[in-house]
């Protein structure tokens, strides 16, 4: 068991080498027990990634479990062997892992838990056009960073100049939502929803998503209902009213 999740460790870290790595992928599509523990290993580095980094409140978590780390590893002799060294770190890891996991399941309300499941954003690639303004690189750096405020006002000083850029309008709601500015996403999701284009479906998504975050369950299902059977995000609609 230690030396699976050490293989494990080192795939998710990039440590194995070309060959080592090939070998595992392969043993990956024969092994669902390999499959599973791996999955169960992402997804536990996952939650606690956003866990530690959700809201300012984090740092606090982060430091108390950290002492707890450090308390614990020098409770232990300083030279053990390779094979022990690693079974105390995933012993510590796990357990970390899930008082993250307990700490965010108690802390985030079921809707916010559900939403963050189901948000994936596109990363942001807008085509710039000669003479164009300077927000929209700035906005699409800032948006991939993760800085919705400043994509948004990158993005809104783009709009006042160029208003039929879908591109720039799509995103400009996700950054909305972000930052739960509901009422203005939807808004700019109805404006995309009116005619056919490349952001239609995506904009019907995630205004079943800004009600499911607002907490409006009833009005995010009537609209997952209506997603039509060859769209986007079809599945995951289906999958998202099982869950409501």
């Amino acid at each position: 068991m230690d030396e699976l999740y050490a293989r494990i460790d080192d795939y998710l870290d990039g440590a194995l080498s070309a060959a080592d790595h090939t070998a595992f992928e392969a043993q990956l599509a024969s092994d669902a027990a390999l499959a599973t523990a791996l999955a169960q290993v992402r997804e536990a580095r996952l939650r606690l990634r956003q866990a530690w980094t959700d809201e300012a409140d984090d740092a606090a978590l982060r430091n108390t479990l950290r002492a707890a780390a450090t308390s614990y590893f020098k409770s232990q002799p300083a030279i053990r062997p390779a094979s022990i060294r690693r079974r105390l770190w995933w012993a510590i890891a796990a357990t970390l892992s899930l008082l993250a996991i307990a700490w965010w399941n108690l802390r985030t309300p079921a809707p916010e838990r559900i939403y963050a499941r189901y948000r994936h954003f596109p990363e942001a690639a807008f085509t710039l056009r000669a003479g164009a303004p300077q927000s929209l690189p700035a906005a699409e750096s800032a948006f991939n960073q993760k800085d919705y405020a400043g994509a948004l006002a990158s993005l809104q000083a783009y709009l006042s100049t160029d208003p039929a850029n879908l591109d720039a309008l799509f995103f400009s709601g996700l950054c909305q939502l972000e930052l739960r500015q509901y009422a203005a996403a939807r808004s700019v999701f109805q404006q995309l929803q009116n005619s056919p284009n490349a952001w239609s479906d995506e904009a019907r998504w995630y205004t079943a998503l800004s009600h499911l975050r607002e907490g409006n369950r009833p009005a995010c299902a009537a609209l997952l209902r209506q997603i039509p059977p060859d769209a986007a995000h079809t599945a995951e609609a289906r999958q998202l009213l099982n869950d409501l």
